[in-house]
């Protein structure tokens, strides 16, 4: 089965920021590079997954990839990071999940039942769960693993005229940037 999409995202916030060291944590970042982030998405998005059966579920799974690139950039702007150059080809920032430090949840925002027959109707969200991990090589050649793709949300409409309007999302990362050769 294919995944579905949003046709548009009416509103999304990003919270970015650096993430704080427990009082006793021998880890501090000696650079920028090290520096764990804690990156936060929520939003809205529609949908309009409309039931194909009278009688029973139609079920999908929505894959959603939330704008990395603008909130990167912003934060590499304003914490003054350095990006590496490459010669083999175009360095992109990415969100590299740190030992599978991501939190998501999702929730059906609206439907409507338009049937004034009786008939039964339902909308659920059923389960969601982190997309797989990608990876990729670093300026240096070295390879870098556990790149955010983004997340999948199982849902699940009944009867004909119901319709999954929209379906809200929050995902909670702690990460790092990673900077990686795109070819």
């Amino acid at each position: 089965m294919a995944a579905v999409g949003f046709s548009q995202v009416v509103t999304e916030n990003v919270l970015i920021t650096p993430a704080g060291l427990a009082f006793s944590d021998p880890d501090k970042p000696t650079s920028i590079s090290d520096q764990d982030w804690l990156i936060h998405y929520s939003g809205v998005g529609i949908l309009d997954l409309k039931g194909n059966n009278s009688n029973d579920w139609r079920r999908e799974t929505l894959f959603y990839f939330p704008n990395v690139t603008s909130p990167l950039q912003w934060t590499i702007g304003f914490y003054h990071i350095p990006v590496p150059t490459s010669s083999i080809g175009r360095v992109v920032a990415q969100i590299q999940v740190l030992e599978q430090m991501v939190a998501s949840y999702a929730a059906i925002s609206s439907a409507f039942e338009k049937s004034s027959g009786g008939s039964d109707f339902g909308f659920a969200v059923d389960r969601w769960w982190t997309n797989d991990f990608a990876t990729g090589f670093d300026t240096q050649g070295k390879p870098v693993s556990n790149l955010f793709t983004g997340i999948n949300i199982d849902l699940a409409v009944r009867n004909t005229s119901a319709v999954i309007h929209r379906v809200s999302y929050q995902i909670t990362i702690k990460g790092k940037i990673a900077f990686v050769v795109q070819r």
